[in-house]
């Protein structure tokens, strides 16, 4: 297959395709147009993914299954404040094997929205935990599965399987763009 040789637009062409093209920009000072694409985070948060391989880690080494949403403590703003979550819950029934005590742990969990919580005593004794459960080690890092709700929803429905459609759909127009 040939192709034609590429030819720059003059600025009426210029002006007409981007007229078509909704949410384009010309670039100042440049012969070219941008777009800038954005991806949902779904609320999720910075420390999301690896919150989910946490909750993962936990749910391997007690045997209680979680949901893998990043979110691993309730806080004091959020709906039936004063009720622990439930990977807190399961955190505390390894309290004797992490040998910390639930103030601890909780404190540990506080901790889930900054850098420092990676390198905690009770993010790493649980990974020994699970790993030496699980016989290798587990993901650090794995992409949340908040589930979907929604009147238009009829089928289970995840922030995984959007993010992975998401990036499918991707990859299929950056394949076509080359």
């Amino acid at each position: 297959m040939t192709t034609a040789p590429a030819t720059l637009l003059t600025d009426t062409q210029r002006s007409e395709a981007l007229a078509r093209l909704p949410r384009w920009h010309r670039v100042s000072e440049r012969d070219a147009i941008h777009r800038s694409i954005r991806f949902a985070d779904f609320n999720a948060g910075r420390y999301a993914s690896r919150n989910a391989a946490f909750q993962n880690a936990v749910s391997v080494a007690t045997g209680i299954p979680l949901d893998l949403d990043g979110d691993l403590i309730r806080y004091r703003k959020s709906k039936g404040s004063g009720k622990v979550s439930a990977t807190e819950t399961a955190v505390l029934t390894l309290a004797d094997k992490l040998a910390m005590t639930p103030g601890e742990i909780h404190r540990g969990l506080s901790d889930a929205h900054r850098l420092r919580f990676e390198d905690s005593t009770l993010y790493t004794r649980v990974f020994e935990l699970a790993d030496k459960r699980n016989g290798k080690p587990l993901p650090r890092a794995t992409l949340p599965r908040i589930r979907l709700h929604s009147p238009k929803i009829t089928r289970k429905l995840t922030t995984e399987w959007f993010a992975t459609r998401v990036n499918r759909r991707y990859n299929r127009c950056m394949a076509k763009a080359k």
